[in-house]
């Protein structure tokens, strides 16, 4: 099994997500301070997304591929 400690490595941020990081982004989205963001996606990920290091990288650590 992978440790959390080994797949945070792979994170720019070099931790896993937790529950409030999401609520966090989804209070900002629901709050005036978003009013004007329509048509995007907030991406929630610690970086991963710019470096590769996402969920193809965990699946990888865990052995298995990835089913798209």
């Amino acid at each position: 099994m992978v440790s959390e400690e080994e797949i945070a490595r792979g994170i720019p941020l070099q931790r896993i997500g937790r529950r409030v990081d999401i609520a966090n982004a989804v209070l900002f989205m629901v709050s005036d301070a978003a009013s004007l963001i329509t048509g995007t996606t907030l991406v929630a990920d610690g970086g991963s997304v710019f470096t590769g290091s996402g969920f193809d990288r965990i699946a990888a650590l865990m052995g298995k591929t990835p089913k798209l």
